[in-house]
């Protein structure tokens, strides 16, 4: 069950992990229209809770907020099965601070653009030691972080194909080894880890590029 709600989670961010081009101005962050009811109560059916495990780095879900470890309800990437398209913009989401309920019982929370390289509040989980410790890639290389039924992924390997673009593919959800990787490539970046749960993304001349952002990979690239 925890797995089915980690895809249908993972699939929201995946289908609108487009990022602005470069030269267009910072996203809004204010409150769209659909937001301004929109609360955050612990034992909402309707709520997803994803955090980064304290032990491993890897990302989780719970359905409750008690169920959140204590090391990591600073920053809690929040999304609701209630949401319709278009009620969270694609640049934005929901963090939410689940350290103390206010008086009426919810949790505060902010938008936050997608893109803002903000490092989350609490503990930063350990790097993992030994055989499997992911090491940084070279930065001519190009890595294409994906799932095998992401669209986008699609859209970002033809590209790279099209333009001659050597590069290697890394299932996130099915080998460990690239989620460590990622986790430890966005820690040196200080980019969030709930901004790393959107595919695909891309590493380029030693850059995270979230979401397939074509004008961006083709200036980094000299495409």
């Amino acid at each position: 069950m925890r797995t089915a709600f980690l895809a249908a989670l993972i699939v929201v961010s995946a289908a609108a992990c487009q990022r602005a081009a470069v030269d267009e101005p910072a996203p809004d962050t204010a409150a769209p229209a659909a937001l301004e009811s929109f609360r955050v109560r612990g034992d909402d059916p309707n709520l997803v809770f994803q955090y980064a495990d304290p032990a491993s780095g890897g990302l989780k879900v719970a359905r409750r907020a008690a169920d959140v470890p204590e090391a990591v309800r600073g920053n809690v990437f929040v999304t609701s099965t209630a949401f319709r398209k278009g009620d969270v913009p694609a640049n934005l989401v929901i963090v939410a601070n689940l350290e103390k309920a206010e008086a009426d019982g919810t949790y505060p929370f902010r938008l936050v653009s997608r893109y803002d390289r903000v490092r989350p509040a609490g503990r930063q989980a350990a790097t993992p030691e030994g055989p499997d410790t992911a090491s940084a890639p070279a930065t001519d290389k190009v890595l294409l972080f994906s799932t095998s039924w992401c669209p986008h992924c699609r859209t970002a390997r033809q590209w790279l194909e099209s333009n001659g673009v050597p590069f290697e593919e890394k299932d996130v959800e099915g080998d460990p080894a690239a989620q460590r990787l990622l986790a430890e490539l966005g820690r040196k970046q200080g980019i969030p880890d709930h901004m790393l749960s959107s595919v695909p993304i891309l590493y380029a001349r030693g850059q995270l590029i979230l979401g397939f952002n074509q004008a961006e990979l083709a200036r980094l690239l000299g495409k």
